[in-house]
């Protein structure tokens, strides 16, 4: 049984060979089998790693990576999915590549469960025998050794590389694939930071790292908390002198690469990471060996990054402060912020809180003021925050260079809460009893800004009980309890057993329950509400007569009187 899911199937040679394998062995020999080898094509158009793609649909499983054909691919029990490339000749003019359609496919691989062994065979001979890509068949000699021909790299010695157009074609899948999984984990580590990764130190040339530089690793990959993938080749083209180490490109000795960067070696592969002074832009790219316009649309580094502006002399100056500021209502604010220039160049602070009228409810009416603590440190203060809600400001460090890189800003959120109180009120079961008291307690916490509490009891709500008394009376504040540091509501007292009738009595029924809804209010009106019941139980007496009686019969001799029973 062989399944077709899209019209871009690689070769129809294979198919016809699968297809004469598997009816071949199911029916031959003397006992016909029901085994059967399935192949299903799935479109890729995202172009996601075979992981990736494996987790996009769901799929429950600890897969294994494989290579098949050069490709990658993955193996899950009985099935196998390869994420491979394939190439339409769209003009008829196979000598042409750069006008040829480029598709990627996942090909679903599957044998039927219980198999038995020669299937399970066939099906492991199939994935050692699939060749993709077979209208690029023409083959060409290794990296390094004219006489050795070759089609894909497995066929070169170690260290060295096939030059055919297949396998330039898998390699630049390779970047591509490496690159978006890269790409996706630079863009998380901004949502957690609000920048992506600076380099600033730790590398030959700040902002920059090439994946045969150390930091690729050490601080990139570091940073990002993942080990990075590097080109499939990963080489630099010839350095230009022997002063230059020649893995690196880098002059130990006058601290310099051998090209002005974004600028490369000629014949270089690598993958290159580079951010911008501020970290709010970055490009990641890689140096494709085809011209498919879908691999080089996506990965092909460009000569200059949009964000890149010559070489720069001056560093930067870096604000290091959250971009969101917390406070609490009725506290004061204080939030100090620090600024680092490599070249210590003095700085000049300001800051800007326009619009004015989005600080009335704040102390004096007046936005938090920035105070100069040192030439990389401020204090931003304010003696009472406003309401709640968010609030915004703009910090400006100047390094007084001049330089295009000199000012830098960075927009803030004051984020301005306060939270509810927080109120125990736990149900409750008693007795009434003549001598023993009802006792119960509502206690309420909340930040000590929040301070005093206030509560009532939400209407409609039963009375409370004759006999009980309510301390503080229903609708004022809580009394405050220092040692515990909380606010409470004191109900106690001895029942009057005349409130147990009409409505709230015990007739027909052993338990009455009262329920109530407390709401406790702080002094800037954030309220909470907490329902609790009073649930009175009362047991009818139990008569208890003797389990034996005698009665004397006969006469009276002693003049006593009969029992009555």
């Amino acid at each position: 049984m062989i399944l077709f899911a899209q019209k871009h199937f690689t070769s129809i040679f294979l198919t016809l060979a699968l297809l004469f394998l598997i009816v071949f062995f199911t029916n031959s020999g003397a006992t016909k089998t029901r085994d059967a080898i399935g192949i299903r094509i799935m479109p890729n158009p995202q172009f996601y790693d075979i992981q990736t793609w494996y987790k996009e649909q769901r799929f429950k499983g600890s897969p294994q990576l494989l290579l098949v054909d050069g490709y990658e691919a993955i193996r899950d029990g009985r099935t196998v999915y390869i994420n491979a490339a394939n190439v339409e000749d769209v003009n008829g003019t196979p000598s042409n590549p750069d006008d040829d359609k480029l598709y990627l496919n996942v090909y679903i691989v599957s044998y039927t469960q219980d198999s038995n062994d020669n299937t399970v065979d066939i099906f492991a001979q199939i994935l050692q025998h699939w060749q993709f890509n077979t209208n690029l068949n023409e083959p060409d000699h290794c990296n390094g050794t004219p006489g050795l021909r070759c089609l894909k790299d497995s066929e070169c010695p170690s260290g060295s590389y096939c030059l055919s157009q297949k396998a330039r074609l898998i390699r630049d899948i390779r970047r591509m694939l490496d690159l978006a999984k890269t790409k996706s984990q630079v863009e998380s580590y901004y949502q957690q930071y609000s920048k992506f990764p600076t380099l600033k130190s730790g590398t030959y040339v700040p902002n920059y790292t090439l994946s045969v530089w150390p930091s690729w690793q050490r601080q990139l990959a570091n940073q990002l908390g993942v080990k990075l993938p590097v080109d499939p080749i990963n080489k630099l083209g010839d350095c230009g002198g022997s002063n230059f180490d020649p893995i690196t490109c880098w002059d130990n000795i006058s601290k310099r690469f051998a090209y002005p960067l974004p600028n490369l070696p000629p014949g270089s592969h690598v993958y290159v990471y580079s951010a911008s002074q501020y970290g709010d832009e970055f490009n990641l790219c890689s140096l494709p060996e085809t011209n498919y316009a879908e691999i080089v649309d996506k990965i092909k580094c460009s000569s200059v990054p949009s964000f890149f502006s010559g070489e720069v002399s001056n560093q930067a100056p870096t604000i290091l402060v959250p971009t969101v500021l917390s406070g609490r209502m009725g506290e004061d604010f204080e939030v100090y912020i620090r600024a680092q220039d490599l070249d210590e160049n003095e700085l000049r602070w300001s800051i800007d809180t326009s619009p004015a009228t989005q600080w009335s409810s704040w102390h004096g009416g007046s936005p938090p003021t920035l105070e100069f603590v040192s030439n990389s440190l401020v204090r931003l203060y304010s003696p009472l925050v406003g309401d709640e809600g968010e609030y915004y400001i703009q910090i400006t460090v100047d390094d007084q260079q001049g330089k295009p890189n000199s000012v830098v800003t960075k927009n803030l959120i004051i984020k301005i809460r306060n939270t509810a109180p927080h109120i125990i009120a736990p149900d409750i079961t008693y007795t009434p009893h003549s001598l023993s008291a009802f006792q119960y307690f509502v206690i309420a916490r909340d930040d000590d800004a929040s301070y005093p509490l206030t509560y009532e009891l939400v209407p409609p709500h039963p009375p409370i009980p004759t006999g009980l008394s309510v301390v503080p009376p229903i609708g004022g504040n809580m009394d405050f309890y220092a040692a515990t540091n909380d606010y409470r509501v004191k109900i106690t007292g001895i029942i009057d057993p005349s409130f147990f009738s009409g409505p709230y009595s015990f007739e027909g029924r052993i338990q009455v329950d009262l329920s109530y809804r407390i709401k406790v209010t702080d002094r800037f009106g954030e309220y909470s509400t907490k329902d609790f019941v009073f649930s009175f139980v009362n047991h009818p007496p139990q008569i208890r007569m003797p389990s034996e009686v005698s009665i004397l019969t006969g006469s009276n001799k002693l003049n006593i009187s009969p029992i009555n029973i």
